[in-house]
């Protein structure tokens, strides 16, 4: 990471670590709280859904306005959202519609800025592939990655503080990284774009990207439903959820320093054959602790390398004044996936056992390393 971009990815981790644990703590706490199971997930549900619909109309914002200024006024928007959900949660269960209100309505302002950030990132590379790669990996780790420090943040708000708290350090990091961005980071003049057609985004997407998009729905239909998997996986040990979540992020890490490897750079379908290997492992090791644990180590390790040589390639090949409109469109593919994953597999649940769950992922991954081999 060099000096100029600094601040941009700072900011992004600060403001990410505050989201993560937000959205941790929110399903722990309502938990503790007594709402009900229904309205736990309801609540989750309809922040995916804002997030899905948000995106789609809007996502491509940061190619019609200056990103920077879109990635500012939304997280100080996203401030002024802290009072309504603090007030809504002080009140208890019988204000759970003002809860729900204002958790989507946080979700739909964060579904803006996203892409803004992708598009942050190629301004800032250089113009080889070399450098849009290493930005593209930056992001991801800095945004996902920062589930590993927000997973013990919130253990130690569960057991030690209040729900309250977690907004107000959410709301403070949103306030950090506006002022990061605003005071110190430059972001060049770039093209823009008068606006991007629903349909378009997609076109755009599979236009510039083509293989690399399609194989990236493919690593999200192997790894849908991936919430309820590990709650199945988990057991009968529930207090191992946490640790689960905290070994996902911290592979975002680790496989983010890999990929500085020329090696593995050039693998691909290999790491295809080694997800596949992750899933049969588990199918054998559901419940087991550390047993489990280090089964998932292996499966997220393959997963994050896969996912991350699909975001540099996408930001290396899509032109800088569609950016944000590719990247809404990629992230509206993950998340409506991912949403009918968390329905399917935990409608299926009582019908599949945990061995054949992770028998299909791990067979259809091994069917995509062999088509990946032969084209």
């Amino acid at each position: 990471m060099s000096l100029p971009t600094f601040p941009f990815y700072f900011g992004t981790f600060i403001s990410s670590l505050g989201s993560q644990t937000f959205s941790i703590g929110l399903i722990a706490f309502m938990k503790a709280a007594g709402y009900s199971l229904w309205r736990i997930g309801f609540v989750i549900g309809a922040m995916q859904a804002a997030n899905i619909f948000v995106t789609l109309l809007w996502g491509e914002t940061a190619d019609r306005l200056p990103p920077k200024k879109v990635v500012i006024w939304t997280e100080l928007a996203s401030i002024l959202i802290a009072p309504l959900l603090a007030w809504s949660w002080a009140k208890g269960p019988d204000y759970f519609s003002w809860l729900l209100f204002a958790a989507v309505l946080r979700a739909s302002i964060l579904a803006v800025q996203a892409p803004g950030k992708n598009k942050i990132a190629k301004i800032l590379s250089k113009h080889d592939s070399g450098s849009n790669a290493k930005r593209a990996i930056w992001l991801n780790k800095v945004s996902y990655g920062a589930i590993f420090f927000a997973a013990g943040l919130s253990w130690l708000a569960i057991n030690f503080s209040q729900f309250l708290y977690v907004i107000l350090f959410d709301a403070i990091t949103f306030f950090i990284n506006g002022l990061i961005l605003l005071f110190c980071l430059q972001v060049p003049p770039n093209a823009t774009s008068t606006g991007t057609r629903i349909l378009k985004k997609f076109s755009d997407l599979y236009r510039y990207c083509g293989r690399f998009a399609l194989a990236d729905l493919l690593l999200t239909v192997a790894l849908c439903g991936g919430n309820v998997f590990i709650v199945r996986f988990a057991g009968e040990k529930e207090e191992w959820i946490p640790i689960y979540l905290a070994s996902y992020g911290l592979a975002i890490w680790t496989t983010g320093f890999l990929q500085r490897i020329k090696w593995v750079q050039r693998q691909h379908a290999l790491f295809w054959v080694g997800l596949a290997a992750s899933f049969f492992l588990l199918a054998n090791h559901p419940g087991e602790g550390v047993v489990t644990l280090l089964c998932l180590l292996i499966s997220d390790h393959f997963y994050w390398l896969l996912y991350h040589k699909y975001s540099a390639q996408i930001q290396v090949d899509t032109p800088l004044e569609h950016m944000a409109a590719v990247s809404s469109a990629r992230t509206v593919q993950m998340l409506a996936v991912i949403a009918i994953g968390e329905f399917a597999v935990g409608a299926w649940s009582g019908e599949v056992s945990v061995y054949w769950e992770a028998i299909w992922r791990g067979l259809f991954s091994l069917i995509v390393a062999l088509f990946i081999r032969l084209t």
